[in-house]
């Protein structure tokens, strides 16, 4: 727990999330690695073919430290189709933010539809969680 009087700037805020992100993926880990193979590479149809697929894509989400640099991002949207943009890296770690909650609810439905209990814990665990 952050101490009552501090107060929490942008980078503590983003620190944390990451931190929590990592921490609570373990579940999902375990929850993947409890499905037969051929259910964790079944097409689903869902943003990526697979829900490994899925979770493989929220592990390449990875951000430098440095908030204010700028990067040329090329990469693939989901329907195959090349992309380029200029942003900086605090649009990308919020960016982070927005993906991995779509994912992430999208694994949840995905686990449901296979009556396999989705592996969600909430903020309230995080360091940050006053």
């Amino acid at each position: 727990m952050r101490p009552p009087n501090r107060k929490i700037d942008e980078a503590d805020l983003a620190r944390a999330w990451i931190e929590w992100l990592a921490d609570t993926r373990t579940g999902y880990l375990e929850a993947l690695l409890k499905l037969s193979g051929k259910e964790r590479m079944r097409d689903r149809g869902a943003s990526y073919p697979s829900i490994q697929d899925i979770f493989l894509h929220i592990l390449d989400n990875n951000a430098p430290s440095r908030l204010d640099r700028s990067f040329v991002i090329r990469g693939t949207e989901g329907d195959g189709k090349p992309f380029e943009m200029k942003a900086n890296l605090r649009t990308i770690i919020w960016h982070m933010v927005e993906e991995e909650l779509q994912h992430r609810g999208e694994m949840n439905a995905l686990f449901w539809q296979m009556d396999v209990d989705a592996p969600t814990r909430a903020w309230f665990s995080s360091s940050l969680a006053g």
